[in-house]
C-alpha cells in the first residue's frame, strides 16, 4: 500500500490523468467558441462594450453634475434651471409650430 492513500478521503473518487484532460479540454472548448463567438459577432459584440462604456460615462457625468450642485450656490442654480427650462421651452414651441406649419 502507499502511503499517501490515507490522504485521499474513502468516499471520494481519486484524481486521474483523465479528469485532468477532461478539464482542460472543456476549458478549451470554451475559450475556442468564445473566440469564435466575438469573431463572428464582432458587431454585436462592439455594440455591447459601447453601450456599456456609454452608461458608465452617463453616471459618471451624472455623479459629476449632482457633486457640482453642492459647490454652487442655490440662488445660481435657481436661475441658471429657470434660464434653460425657458430656452428649452422656446425651442420645443418653435419646432412644434414649424411641423404644424409643415403638415398644413
Amino acid at each position: 500500500m502507499s502511503r499517501f492513500m490515507y490522504l485521499v478521503p474513502a468516499g471520494r473518487p481519486r484524481a486521474s490523468a483523465d479528469g485532468w484532460h477532461q478539464a482542460t479540454a472543456t476549458i478549451s472548448r470554451y475559450c475556442h467558441g468564445l473566440c469564435r463567438d466575438i469573431a463572428i459577432k464582432k458587431k454585436s459584440t462592439i455594440r455591447a462594450l459601447v453601450v456599456i462604456l456609454t452608461r458608465v460615462i452617463c453616471v459618471f457625468v451624472a455623479a459629476l453634475l449632482g457633486f457640482a450642485t453642492t459647490i454652487i450656490p442655490r440662488w445660481f442654480t435657481y436661475y441658471v434651471s429657470c434660464g434653460l427650462f425657458a430656452v428649452f421651452g422656446i425651442k420645443m414651441l418653435r419646432e412644434g409650430s414649424a411641423d404644424l406649419s409643415h403638415m398644413v
